[in-house]
């Protein structure tokens, strides 16, 4: 197995914890959204 090469735009661990508390919460009841 390869290792996976990234992108300019990936996010590193610390630039997610930083904008992980601003995301919504998914929703787990009712159907997916077709076009969110």
């Amino acid at each position: 197995m390869s290792v996976r090469r990234g992108y300019p735009s990936d996010l590193t661990d610390t630039q997610w914890a930083l904008i992980e508390p601003l995301l919504p919460e998914p929703n787990t009841d009712g159907r997916r959204e077709k076009h969110p």
